[in-house]
């Protein structure tokens, strides 16, 4: 998935865009409700976050930890994010 992440913030569409549509969908919903998740799994981005920087967490949170590449992906998104905006 790190691949079709990378791809859709590059915009090139050749390679993968099914998978590049899917990364930034779980990854902008996860953004969207990040607050609204139960208290041991939500986060707090801040208010000129965007969906673009998330992305850019991921990807980064996914290439500094490869040990968790099999892992379902929502949940790297939700550690990454957590990791990045843990809530006060």
């Amino acid at each position: 998935m790190t691949t079709a992440c990378r791809g859709y913030l590059d915009n090139d569409k050749r390679d993968h865009p099914i998978n590049q549509g899917m990364c930034a969908g779980m990854i902008g919903a996860m953004f969207y409700y990040g607050s609204s998740l139960p208290r041991g799994d939500r986060f707090c981005s801040p208010s000129n976050a965007n969906t673009v920087q998330a992305i850019r967490i991921v990807i980064n949170y996914m290439d500094n930890n490869p040990a968790i590449l099999h892992n379902v992906f929502y949940e790297i998104v939700e550690e990454a994010l957590r990791k990045a905006w843990p809530c006060p």
